[in-house]
């Protein structure tokens, strides 16, 4: 994909030989053309919010190198936006649900380049999950605190120029 007109690009999915390869041994060719049937698709999913950014503006392309092999069928593309709470965009991070059962999601408006830890506690200061980071966390992280009994916790975000605590209930 690019930002600026295919001055630059940047690789987002790369698959090739046997990790594209639904049928047959990859490493033979058996000389027949291959036209998938409707079960030989792969679905794929690429999140490209860490790499659009809060612009939008993008350009996305496919570039296809068979080697002389068999051809590369790609169809039903969507990409999207998606409508982003305005508490969201406003305070630059969102934990969410409030309350939660299982899982809850710490939602960032940008990459958190700054983000060095996240911690979660019980009430009573028992360390209950920790995940570091060295400016590669993902602008969403799931936390699965579905082990634990329903009550409150905090969450903890250490950055590396500020330090933010949450209340979250789970029931």
């Amino acid at each position: 994909m690019s930002k600026d007109c295919s001055l630059t690009t940047t690789t987002v999915w790369k698959k090739w030989g046997e990790e594209l390869q639904t049928i047959n041994d990859p490493n033979y060719a058996n000389g027949v053309e291959f036209i998938p049937n409707q079960s030989q698709w792969k679905n794929v999913r690429i999140p490209l919010v860490d790499i659009i950014g809060s612009d939008g503006q993008v350009q996305v392309f496919f570039t296809a190198k068979s080697n002389k092999q068999n051809n590369l069928f790609i169809d039903n593309i969507n990409v999207f936006g998606k409508t982003l709470p305005q508490r969201l965009k406003d305070q630059g991070y969102l934990v969410y649900p409030n309350p939660f059962k299982s899982t809850f999601i710490i939602h960032h408006y940008n990459p958190p380049v700054k983000l060095q830890n996240v911690q979660v506690f019980s009430t009573s200061g028992s360390l209950l999950w920790d995940k570091r980071f060295a400016g590669n966390a993902g602008t969403e992280i799931r936390v699965n605190l579905d082990k634990l009994p329903n009550g409150v916790y905090l969450v903890k975000m250490i950055y590396s120029d500020k330090i933010v605590i949450e209340r979250l209930v789970k029931n």
